[in-house]
């Protein structure tokens, strides 16, 4: 039995929420992305989701933060900001999504989901945080897979 293996590029994506789980955990000095590599390497995943008109989400996280504490020296704000100008466009940071998300079509926003949060290590479980990712995506998308 052979497993039919669903590529990004054939997915209707207009209109639908794509969740993309990314590591974009690049260094970050002076509040300024010191190496893109990351990033540039996620690149083509979502500027396919983002020109199919999808609502791209992205989640992951920078450094090691500890469960429960918010640490704003590890702040996604560069990533976003730089992930912005190499798509030729503002990459919206999202702090908190838990009352719902707006996102337009052709639109990235960046998520702050994994920065801390305790809900980050349950969600094998049955989670508020579980319910909230299938209310947010319509795809779902996890790192290498994505790119």
């Amino acid at each position: 039995m052979s497993l039919k293996v669903k590529r990004l590029q054939d997915l209707q994506l207009r209109g639908q929420r794509v969740l993309i789980r990314e590591d974009l955990n690049v260094p970050v000095k002076d509040g300024r992305v010191t190496s893109d590599a990351r990033i540039r390497a996620a690149l083509p995943s979502i500027q396919l989701a983002r020109d199919a008109g999808a609502r791209v989400i992205l989640m992951s996280h920078l450094g090691r933060p500890t469960e429960g504490q918010v640490d704003p020296s590890l702040s996604l704000q560069p990533v976003a900001d730089h992930l912005g100008r190499l798509l030729g466009r503002p990459v919206r940071l999202v702090a908190d999504w838990q009352g719902g998300l707006e996102v337009a079509e052709g639109e990235v926003v960046e998520d702050t989901h994994l920065e801390g949060d305790t809900e980050d290590t349950h969600l094998e479980g049955d989670t508020e945080d579980t319910h909230l990712e299938e209310d947010t995506e319509d795809t779902h998308l996890t790192g290498p897979a994505a790119s």
